[in-house]
């Protein structure tokens, strides 16, 4: 509420939670949806690598 007269919309995917990778905010809600290589799960907002696609790689490394 906004002044305690009128409703400001909510985005929804400014919640951290709301989709693993993209999010598109909505006027009633959100979508969300995956980058190439990719599948959004039957959850709606988890994306799961597709067959054949690229594996996820995380670098750990103690020097800049």
């Amino acid at each position: 509420l906004v002044n305690k007269t009128k409703c400001e919309p909510e985005n929804e995917c400014l919640d951290a939670s709301s989709c693993s990778q993209k999010c598109t905010d909505e006027k009633h809600g959100f979508t969300c949806s995956c980058e190439e290589g990719y599948t959004l799960d039957a959850d709606k907002r988890t994306c799961k690598v597709t067959e054949g696609g690229k594996d996820m790689r995380v670098y750990i490394s103690n020097r800049n």
